[in-house]
This record gives C-alpha cells, sequence and structure tokens, in this order.
C-alpha cells in the first residue's frame, strides 16, 4: 500500500513503493500542528456555559472560574476556529 499512514506513536509513515509498509518505510514528519491541535474540552465547556447564561460573569461564577480566565479560553476557542464565537452589545 503507497501513501501516509498514522503510526502508533503519532508519526507519519510513508510507504515505499512496491514493498509492505512493515517491512520497509521511513518517517516522515507529519503537518504542522493547527490551533485546532489546542483545543480540549475545557474550551467547548466554557463556552456552552456562556452561551447557555448568556452573562460571561455567571458562566463563570457557575464554573468555578474568573471571568478574565473565562474570556481568555473563549478567546482561544475564537482563534482556534478562525471566527467570533461570541457576540459584543
Amino acid at each position: 500500500m503507497i501513501g501516509p499512514h498514522l503510526s502508533a506513536c503519532g508519526t507519519i509513515e510513508q510507504a515505499c513503493p512496491g514493498h509492505d509498509i512493515i517491512r520497509c518505510h521511513r518517517t516522515i514528519t507529519g503537518p504542522p500542528r493547527s490551533a485546532l491541535d489546542t483545543l480540549e474540552l475545557r474550551h467547548l465547556r466554557y463556552f456552552v456555559a456562556a452561551a447557555e447564561l448568556e452573562h460571561l460573569s455567571r458562566a463563570a461564577e457557575r464554573l468555578g472560574v474568573s471571568a478574565s480566565t473565562l474570556s481568555h479560553q473563549i478567546r482561544q476557542l475564537e482563534d482556534a476556529l478562525g471566527l467570533p464565537v461570541c457576540g459584543t452589545g
């Protein structure tokens, strides 16, 4: 099989033409990490709380974090998605 394959350790292995990938392969580097790779479930939980309550301070209180922490996490989500997720005003 020819083409890139993800190995168990997370590297991409490229099969050599005409050879079994198990017997003959070379490791190549994968694509650079994107902002989406840095997202965690926490970012989505924080966004959902802010959207449900429609108020950052109340959402932060419910989540047990400061309003600035919540704002920062939502900003990270927006940066990763490349678009605003919360309206302003």
